[in-house]
């Protein structure tokens, strides 16, 4: 006679049990991740915070929507997001930090997926933790300046690159690029993720062909979008010379 095992409903508890801790972690975690930057949002503005709250304020007003008459020295894509939270919520201060904040929260979220995947939850919670609690990530959380997005759109193409979704890394790769030209520093592990992660089971030459050139499809034509930007703009130099004579050659 065939015999059929049931599990023991207690078996699956201590399972149940992790999630929902885990669960209530990342909870905790993103409350903090939103109240420890809080008390900067009122600090005083530096000054490449007021350079690019000021771009926003041209585009948003309808006086300069290309910022013909600026020199700008970054791509254009954190300008105009900025521009759109002064459009549908006005324009001052907090409303200006409101972009890097929640990146610094969808990075947050990123950074705990990654480690789940590569590793196991615990791990994407203890990575997730150690951000929240970094003094560079609460300082940079809630500023007016480039960074908290290009990484969290930057961690988001590491993400798709260790799902295997090599397009979608290839969009999001591009998405940095085009708010931080230093975006491009993260090609390497994307790059890497695509072809080398142990769950790849592609030889080398099918982890070019199915995994790499739809990543370098999206990422070339995501790419060209800032450029497209850039050359339909009356002011010269554009914004990657320019921010070469902004901050010195290299």
């Amino acid at each position: 006679m065939q015999k059929f095992q049931i599990d023991s409903p207690t078996a699956a508890k201590p399972q149940t049990s992790f999630l929902n801790t885990s669960f209530y972690i990342l909870l905790f975690a993103f409350f903090f991740a939103l109240l420890l930057p809080l008390p900067l949002l009122t600090s005083p503005l530096h000054h490449d915070e007021a350079l690019y709250a000021g771009w926003a304020r041209l585009i948003s007003s309808g006086i300069d929507p290309m910022l013909n008459t600026v020199p700008v020295d970054k791509p254009p894509l954190f300008i105009y997001i900025l521009a759109g939270f002064f459009k549908f919520f006005g324009v001052n201060d907090v409303v200006a930090r409101m972009p890097s904040l929640l990146a610094h929260a969808a990075t947050l979220w990123l950074v705990y997926r990654v480690g789940e995947e590569l590793y196991r939850p615990t791990v994407g919670l203890i990575a997730a933790l150690m951000l929240v609690l970094s003094p560079f990530a609460i300082l940079f959380a809630p500023t007016i300046l480039t960074d908290p997005l290009m990484v969290a759109l930057a961690m988001a193409a590491v993400l798709a690159a260790v799902r295997g979704k090599s397009a979608w890394a290839g969009v999001w790769l591009a998405l940095a690029v085009a708010t931080k030209q230093q975006g491009i520093f993260f090609l390497p592990p994307v790059l890497a993720f695509l072809v080398l992660h142990p769950a790849v089971t592609l030889s080398p030459l099918q982890g070019w062909g199915k995994r790499v050139l739809p990543f370098l499809l999206t990422f070339a034509i995501g790419l060209a979008l800032p450029l497209i930007w850039d050359a339909n703009r009356t002011y010269r130099p554009g914004f990657w010379l320019q921010s070469s004579l902004s901050y010195g050659q290299v």
